[in-house]
């Protein structure tokens, strides 16, 4: 529960920011007979992580979250149980719920749950390997497969490992469990979710947007557009862009570093974001949302001077002072 709570504070800093102590959610008696106040102790527990976390900035919380989630999954990945082996497919029949194991003791397990960061804790005794194991495809690491958890949309993606069976999709930093893995043995599609795209007719004819989801019931793409609204597009209308990569150099649109160069480290699928590194002298790296990026051929000659390299050490190194 503490690990939780690190988290939870850290995501309500993200959120919410300062916290106003003067609203600590506390226990009062009531006066002459009245009802008093009951607060739970998680509640105040809550409040505290929150409070624990003023005037960091949300950089420095998205940056403690990252480290922090990285820590709890490596302390649950330390030892193995004897009743199941870690990479196990259990499941609990009555309430209908299968994962797999990372860490098993005597009597508590942890598993990890399709779209779960971090695991969770099961009792034992109510869960058995999946018997249906042996029915599901067989898959090969770098397999190509689509994914995707309970009322979520297909993703494309590589098979990372398999026991237990983890893939990444494009732009995840890491790999991950999955509600349900299919293999692809269809022609694919010309398009798929977070797609850049260009729409090239209709009445919404050169505008830039991303693909946000399929449409069932109109046949068409949800795309959305860099006013953030989202518009309904048939396939023929799309044109594909150039996806950003680790590595590309992009100028920032939004915010105080507006119209710096800078290069992409990783996709966060935590946050939804980018992590980009600021080159020289500011040697920052931040968060930035897609739509805040521009994707940039090769930096201009004068662009890579401010950097007080000369371009040819520039464009040479690629900015390796950023790592």
């Amino acid at each position: 529960m503490e690990d939780k709570l690190v988290l939870y504070g850290l995501q309500m800093q993200v959120e919410c920011g300062n916290v106003d102590y003067k609203k600590r959610p506390e226990n009062k008696t009531g006066w002459f007979g009245s009802k008093g106040i009951t607060v739970h102790q998680l509640e105040i527990d809550m409040f505290d992580a929150h409070f624990n976390n003023t005037d960091k900035t949300p950089l420095e919380c998205k940056t403690e979250y990252i480290k922090e989630w990285s820590r709890i999954k490596c302390q649950y990945s330390k030892e193995m149980g004897t009743r199941f082996e870690e990479g196990d497919q259990v499941v609990n029949h009555e309430i209908g719920e299968t994962g797999y194991v990372v860490e098993c003791g005597p009597s508590v397990m942890m598993i990890m749950l399709g779209g779960q960061m971090t695991p969770v804790p099961r009792i034992v005794d109510n869960y058995e390997v999946a018997d249906h194991r042996a029915k599901e495809p067989a898959f090969a690491e770098g397999q190509t497969v689509r994914v995707r958890n309970h009322g979520e949309d297909w993703l494309e993606a590589k098979v990372v490992s398999l026991k237990p069976l983890k893939c990444r999709p494009e732009d995840f930093q890491n790999e991950w469990t999955w509600d349900q893995v299919a293999p692809i043995t269809e022609k694919p599609e010309a398009f798929k979710v977070r797609d850049e795209v260009k729409i090239i007719s209709g009445m919404h004819e050169g505008k830039d947007g991303v693909i946000d989801r399929w449409s069932c019931a109109f046949g068409e793409w949800e795309v959305k557009l860099q006013d953030e609204s989202t518009v309904l597009v048939e396939a023929h209308q799309l044109e594909k862009k150039r996806n950003l990569q680790a590595g590309d150099f992009v100028r920032l649109l939004e915010g105080e570093f507006r119209g710096a160069i800078a290069q992409t480290e990783r996709w966060s699928e935590a946050w939804g974001e980018w992590e980009v590194r600021l080159p020289p002298p500011e040697r920052k790296f931040c968060f930035v949302k897609r739509d805040d990026l521009e994707f940039v051929e090769k930096p201009a000659e004068e662009e890579m001077e401010s950097t007080n390299e000369t371009p040819q050490a520039a464009a040479k190194s690629r900015w390796s002072l950023f790592g």
